[in-house]
Order: structure tokens, then C-alpha cells, then sequence
């Protein structure tokens, strides 16, 4: 039986980002997928279903990154990420290469947990990041969340 509980600004009450505007966690294992592949997953535009299998705030970080997308950015800030990766295209491409969406999600979970990173490093799903990518995906992240939180 899967339980929903509504967060708001307190989604990301640790983090170094701004959260989405609504969070509604579902304390149930993601739909669709089998038990062996279960993870935690979101669902547009507000929904993240959570495994109480799994503490991980990485993992929790990104699925509300993938909630902010949803919610906040706009296509000028989608594609101001993706010059700022150098990954130009779709933005959820629809195959089983990830994505600028899915890189997005991993680099807010990482400006969501770290002020800076120290020396470049490849994360999941295979995004790259650098000292200087970090502060900038960050800084675009913050000031997308507070102009959008200002109207």
C-alpha cells in the first residue's frame, strides 16, 4: 500500500539549491518496474516515488532535481544548461542514452550536497563535471529558483 506525503519548501530543507515548489513523496516502489531494477523514481510534475529501501540522499537530491525541471526551468534555462555541458540536442531524448534531463538531475543532486568540487569527476549516467562546470550549473540553478520564486 503506498502512502503519499506532501512536502513543499521543506523537500530540500539540507540543500544548497532551491527545492521545487511541490513535492508529494509516495512511500511505495516505482511503478513499472520489476523488484531486481527497483530505484527511486519521479513522476511530472510532482511526484517522487521512494523505496524506504533507500536512504540515499544523492538519490533523493536527484529525483528533485528532476521535480525542478519539471516545475521551474524554462527552455532558455534548459538550453543555457546544456551550453554549459556542451551537449546541445533533445533534451529528454527518448532512447536509452541519457540526456542533458538526466545530466541535469545529477548535477543539481551535486549542487544540492556540495558547495565545490575539487577535481573533475565523472557521476552517473556518465555526466562530467569540473570545478568550474559545478559553480556554474549551481550558480544557474540558484538564480533560476529564486527569479522563478520572486513572480
Amino acid at each position: 500500500m503506498a502512502c503519499a506525503l506532501l512536502f513543499a519548501s521543506s523537500a530540500g530543507a539540507q540543500s544548497l539549491v532551491p527545492a521545487p515548489p511541490v513535492v508529494t513523496r509516495v512511500i511505495a516502489a516505482c511503478p513499472g518496474l520489476s523488484a531486481a531494477d527497483q530505484r527511486p523514481c519521479s513522476g511530472a510534475p510532482s511526484t517522487v516515488y521512494w523505496d524506504p529501501a533507500w536512504p540515499d540522499p544523492a538519490a533523493w537530491q536527484h529525483e528533485l532535481g528532476h521535480l525542478f525541471d519539471y516545475q521551474v526551468l524554462t527552455d532558455a534555462d534548459r538550453a543555457a544548461f546544456q551550453r554549459i555541458i556542451g551537449m546541445p540536442g533533445l533534451w529528454r531524448p527518448g532512447t536509452a542514452a541519457a540526456g542533458p534531463a538526466e545530466y541535469f538531475a545529477v548535477a543539481y543532486s551535486q549542487c544540492a550536497l556540495h558547495r565545490s568540487v575539487k577535481r573533475a569527476s565523472t557521476l552517473g549516467y556518465g555526466y562530467r563535471t569540473t570545478p568550474k562546470r559545478h559553480q556554474a550549473v549551481c550558480e544557474l540553478i540558484r538564480n533560476t529558483g529564486s527569479t522563478a520564486f520572486q513572480a
